[in-house]
């Protein structure tokens, strides 16, 4: 029952091949020199603790360090296909190769610091088991298949490896590779293999401190739907440079689309296939028993403010690529993993915020391996804010600027909404381009100036984003207060050196505010505060 300050980090996304953890240490060491009274109470990790195929680093790059071979490991491109960047990629497929990863990440001086130092308070994403995975399934090949044998593996291992406070320990169980079985109305697969599987762990749950903080941990990951754009999607819509928005809340919402007149077609330029899910609920990130679990959770919690561990963002991150000059192109989503590929659901929860008067409630995210602030309205279009988020940089996995980089390279238009050559060098453009709009990006590129830029940005490009630092990796902390929350950014910049003992530099640090609001008020953000380092260019 004390109602005191509480103090924590948090962070995601920790690719042992892709970087040092200097980040980790970082934090450490200024934990050390705060004073008592200011010193961390526990650091929330938002989950890709390991992550499942080693061997595997960007093309122009090689691994900073090697994770040793797999005990077992999968056969490598099964059917003749490549879905990795280097030949000779593996991913994890029994227990003693899921154990291994954990051995070796666990091995690394600096994580160990940081779990020596803090309390982990820790979800999971989709690494501790399978790239963009849904249920007992994977994604690897085209659809992906069943994997309910590494799905037990990994929820063990995770056990395992990571201390938490859980209503029940891992069940063995034993299942096989098979199919998932029919969809229930809440697209849960009734495949015993795929229900046992999922019950073999649980980990959504709400820890608490004190008066003043309800912490509400949910899985993103183990109740989830199909996603919705299949390969039947991808081919559909090929040479759209990103996923149409239309299409996707289209698909998304399934026989409730258009007040539940869902069109019997999908449609992209002059091709058109059967609608695959106009019969279907609307798709579902948490499940039906979760998210009923979540709501009444948030519903009845007494305490000053409510922090959701989210793994995934929601925070909009999209493309207007419908105001790119002479294209006829629809704007788009810039990635459907995160909760842009459950509309539906994001805007019942949201209303259901609004309905219920909740407030003091902020989304603590990760995944996306940027840092980026903003409010959610209930109409996901619109401004009717109930919830502030911000989502976190990675630890160590390869940023958000830097894949948008790279996979821009084969069209320079797409290129300079990304990055522009300067006297300077290079300028990080993306993160200008996802708050003002890819003509306020061209604008930028032609002119490098952020302050012309501006002169036509679009409100609507994503509706609700307030900042985006994207080049970086780092960990976020967090102060709450009674009549307000701190929220920092802390960037350290690059992570492929060794940076020692005392961790990395930090290159920017960016503070916000959030103050307290009442039942029927709209909550607000700060404006960004450089406090450290420069400013990214989006806000120089």
């Amino acid at each position: 029952n004390t109602d005191r300050d509480v103090r924590f980090a948090f962070a995601s996304c920790q690719g042992y091949e892709a970087g040092f953890f200097g980040a980790w240490r970082t934090l450490v060491e200024e934990d050390k020199k705060s004073a008592p009274d200011e010193q961390l109470d526990f650091v929330l990790h938002l989950g890709d603790f390991i992550y499942e195929v080693i061997g595997d680093v960007p093309p122009e790059r090689k691994p900073v360090r090697n994770v040793p071979a797999f005990p077992d490991g999968s056969e490598k491109f099964p059917d003749d296909t490549k879905p990795y960047w280097q030949p000779n990629a593996q991913y994890a497929v029994t227990l003693a190769d899921y154990r291994h990863l954990y051995k070796t990440y666990l091995s690394d001086p600096d994580l160990q610091a940081a779990r020596a130092r803090f309390p982990f308070v820790c979800t999971w994403d989709d690494h501790e088991f399978t790239n963009d995975c849904w249920q007992s399934h994977d994604t690897y090949f085209g659809d992906g298949q069943p994997a309910q044998k590494r799905k037990v593996a990994a929820n063990r291992s995770w056990f395992e490896f990571i201390p938490c406070i859980l209503t029940s320990d891992f069940k063995a169980t034993d299942v096989n590779n098979a199919a998932m079985g029919a969809p229930d109305d809440a697209l849960l697969h009734q495949g015993q293999d795929n229900i046992s599987a999922l019950e073999s762990l649980t980990i959504y749950r709400t820890q608490s401190w004190g008066e003043r903080l309800d912490l509400i941990i949910t899985d993103t990951r183990s109740y989830r739907s199909k996603p919705v754009v299949t390969q039947e999607i991808k081919k559909l819509i090929k040479g759209a440079p990103t996923p149409p928005i239309r299409l996707v809340r289209e698909l998304d919402a399934g026989k409730t689309a258009h007040e539940g007149n869902p069109n019997d077609e999908l449609t992209y330029g002059d091709t058109s296939i059967a609608n695959p899910r106009k019969d279907s609920p609307p798709g579902t990130c948490l499940g039906a028993v979760q998210k009923e679990w979540f709501k009444e959770t948030i519903a009845q919690s007494k305490s000053k403010w409510r922090i959701w561990g989210n793994s995934i963002p929601m925070v909009p991150f999209r493309l207007d690529m419908d105001k790119m000059p002479l294209t006829d192109f629809e704007a788009g989503y810039a990635g459907t993993d995160a909760w842009q590929g459950f509309p539906s659901e994001a805007s019942e929860l949201m209303s259901f915020f609004k309905r219920h008067n909740i407030s003091n409630i902020i989304s603590c995210a990760g995944d996306y391996h940027t840092f980026a602030a903003g409010r959610i309205p209930t109409d996901l279009d619109g401004t009717d804010y109930v919830l502030p988020e911000f989502a976190v940089g990675s630890i160590s996995s390869g940023d958000m600027f830097t894949g948008a980089e790279r996979s821009t390279r084969v069209n320079e238009t797409f290129h300079k909404v990304t990055q522009f050559s300067s006297e300077q060098g290079p300028i990080v453009n993306w993160d200008n381009t996802l708050l003002n709009g890819v003509r306020s990006g061209l604008l930028a590129a032609y002119t490098g100036s952020i302050n012309m830029a501006k002169w036509v940005t679009n409100e609507s490009a994503n509706p609700g984003l307030s900042f985006v630092d994207s080049h970086g990796h780092g960990f976020a902390t967090v102060h709450v207060k009674s009549d307000d929350v701190d929220i920092s950014f802390v960037n350290v910049g690059d992570i492929t050196r060794d940076a020692g003992p005392e961790g990395n530099t930090v290159m920017r640090e960016t503070l916000f505010s959030v103050p307290a609001w009442s039942e029927g008020k709209t909550p607000t953000i700060s404006a960004p505060r450089t406090i450290r380092g420069k400013p990214n260019f989006a806000f120089s």
